[in-house]
C-alpha cells in the first residue's frame, strides 16, 4: 500500500541544521475485483431491449438516421449508443412507428447473467524535501505525481425459452452485450508547508496544497 525512504543530506549545528530528501509511494485506490450474478425470469418478463426501446422513444432518433450511409456515432448522444447497437443487431425496431423490442416474443421466458471484471490502481509518487533552520523554522515541500490505470469489462447476456410458438419470422434465443472501458493517465500536485517556533512551546504553521491536475484518456468499446 505504501513505501518510503528518507536520505539525510546535511547535518550541522548552525544555519540549516538538517536537510532531508524523501521519496515515497502511496496507493490511493485499488480497482481489482470481479463479481457475477444470474437470475431467471417469468414468461413475458422484461428485457434490456425494453429499456433500449424506451430510451429511443425519448431520444427523437429514427431508424432512418441509424441506417443512413453517412451515419456517424459522434452524431448522437453517447447515452443512446447502447440502444443504437440494439437496433443494429435486431433487438429493437420502429417498424410500427414506435420503438419496441423486436425478435423477442412476448411469451419469452428470459434468463439474465452479468459478470464485471475490473483491474488496475491509482497511486501517488512523492518527492519531498525538508529542512530545519536553527531549530526555529521548519520547511517542507513535496512534488506529487499521480498515476492512474483502470480497466473494466462488463459482460451482460440474456437467453430465452418459449413455452409456445411466438409467431415471429425470426426468433431470438440469446444475446450478449459486452462493454469495456479503459482510463489511464497521470496528474501532478505540489505541497508546501512551514512551521515557525519563536519561543519554546509555541509553533505557528502554514501550509499550501495545490489541487491535482490530471491528464486522462478514456476509451470505450461495446
Amino acid at each position: 500500500g505504501n513505501m518510503g525512504v528518507i536520505v539525510k543530506l546535511r547535518e550541522s549545528s548552525t544555519g540549516v541544521t538538517a536537510l532531508n530528501l524523501g521519496f515515497g509511494y502511496n496507493r490511493i485506490a485499488d480497482y481489482n475485483y470481479c463479481y457475477s450474478y444470474a437470475a431467471g425470469g417469468s414468461v413475458g418478463g422484461s428485457s434490456i431491449a425494453d429499456a433500449f426501446a424506451a430510451q429511443m422513444r425519448g431520444s427523437g432518433i429514427t431508424s432512418a438516421q441509424l441506417s443512413a450511409d453517412d451515419f456517424n456515432w459522434g452524431s448522437i448522444d453517447p447515452t443512446y449508443w447502447g440502444a443504437a447497437l440494439g437496433y443494429m443487431t435486431g433487438l429493437i425496431g420502429d417498424g410500427s412507428g414506435v420503438w419496441s423490442r423486436d425478435m423477442i416474443g412476448v411469451n419469452a421466458r428470459p434468463a439474465y447473467f452479468t459478470t464485471v471484471e475490473s483491474s488496475g490502481s491509482a497511486g501517488e509518487y512523492a518527492l519531498s524535501l525538508g529542512m530545519n533552520i536553527n531549530s526555529k523554522i521548519y520547511v517542507g515541500a513535496t512534488l506529487g505525481l499521480t498515476v492512474m490505470n483502470l480497466k473494466r469489462n462488463i459482460y451482460y447476456g440474456e437467453s430465452y425459452t418459449y413455452d409456445s410458438n411466438p409467431g415471429l419470422n425470426y426468433r431470438a434465443d440469446y444475446f450478449n452485450y459486452d462493454q469495456s472501458t479503459q482510463m489511464k493517465g497521470s496528474g501532478v500536485n505540489f505541497k508546501l508547508g512551514a512551521i515557525y517556533s519563536p519561543i519554546k512551546g509555541l509553533r505557528i504553521g502554514v501550509a499550501v496544497h495545490t489541487p491535482t491536475r490530471y491528464s486522462l484518456t478514456y476509451h470505450y468499446r461495446a
